[in-house]
């Protein structure tokens, strides 16, 4: 039976494509079908021990059971719309986010603002031009959306908007925008600094540093020898 498989970020430079087919025999997991594709692209392997894996959008382990004409995603570990979460395409700007969640019952309004910066946190001596941003879209907002009504109930807040760019942008350009409401200061600091940190760990969301001499390299990237 044939399987598509999805590829992001290094995976997807370990095997040189998007997207693959993979045939299966009936009965086999996903364990199988990763030891077929290793056997193939050998820079895989690298990656196996790290992998995120979702099968039909949903999160999956390896000995998950596969069928006929499934989607299995393979993500890396990740880098750090309109409505509550969205991606956002053109300038992040903070004010008209500000100005949805300033309502009656917040008494404090957050807004953070993360912006490409010129240096490497792993390579000190980069000098970084851009950076390049994918995502699994779908994995991507329903993660996003989950952080945020788990901060909701975790801080007590009134409302919570999670704004996320992709492609590539140069230095300075705005990246991510999280805007928390809440009765009280305390509480909207807080958030903000907690969906933040979720963000950069558990949503499918990679980066990738392109610098000005050319050099290339995904951010938390397990593979890298440096």
């Amino acid at each position: 039976m044939d399987v598509r498989v999805r590829l992001f970020a290094g995976t997807r430079d370990a095997v040189g494509a998007r997207q693959v087919t993979m045939e299966v025999a009936q009965g086999a997991r996903v364990a199988d079908l990763l030891d077929a594709l290793c056997a193939q692209h050998p820079r895989l392997a690298a990656y196996r021990p790290h992998l995120m894996l979702a099968l039909d959008g949903a999160f999956v382990a390896q000995d998950a059971p596969l069928r006929a004409g499934a989607e299995l995603a393979l993500m890396p570990p990740v880098s750090g719309g309109a409505g509550d979460v969205a991606f956002h395409e053109g300038d992040l700007l903070l004010d008209p986010l500000v100005a949805r969640l300033t309502r009656e019952g917040a008494g404090a309004v957050v807004g953070f603002l993360g912006v490409v910066r010129a240096s490497s946190g792993e390579r000190p001596e980069a000098r970084v031009e851009s950076l390049a941003f994918e995502a699994h879209e779908p994995l991507a907002l329903a993660q996003m959306a989950r952080l945020r009504a788990e901060a909701i109930a975790k801080f007590s807040l009134t409302d919570l908007l999670i704004r996320h760019r992709l492609g590539t942008l140069p230095v300075g350009s705005a990246v991510v925008a999280v805007v928390a409401a809440a009765k009280h200061r305390r509480a909207a600091f807080e958030a903000a600094m907690w969906v933040m940190d979720e963000l950069k760990t558990s949503v499918p969301i990679w980066k990738e540093e392109r610098d000005a001499d050319g050099a290339r390299a995904w951010v938390n990237d397990p593979t890298r020898r440096d």
